[in-house]
């Protein structure tokens, strides 16, 4: 999410629901600027939907955060939430 989206200058700001992170949980996507951005905009959903070697630091910070629901990939073409 690009900081563009977090000013609070940013027009139609307040219209921003829902933002969805699919793919692999790994360092190079930077999950920590979502989770700070969730932190920050608490009544906008962060959905995180994947697996990799970042899926503890996910699961780690979503029951501090209602608005982190996380999906995890549990076979081919399926997934289940996890809370």
């Amino acid at each position: 999410l690009g900081p563009e989206f977090l000013a609070s200058d940013t027009p139609n700001r307040d219209q921003l629901r829902s933002v969805l992170f699919a793919g692999r949980l790994a360092a190079e996507k930077n999950l920590e600027a979502v989770v700070q951005a969730a932190r920050e905009l608490p009544g906008v959903a962060f959905h995180i939907v994947g697996d990799g070697p970042q899926r503890a630091f996910i699961l780690n910070q979503t029951p501090q955060l209602p608005n982190l629901p996380y999906t995890a990939w549990s076979s081919p073409g399926a997934y289940r939430t996890v809370k």
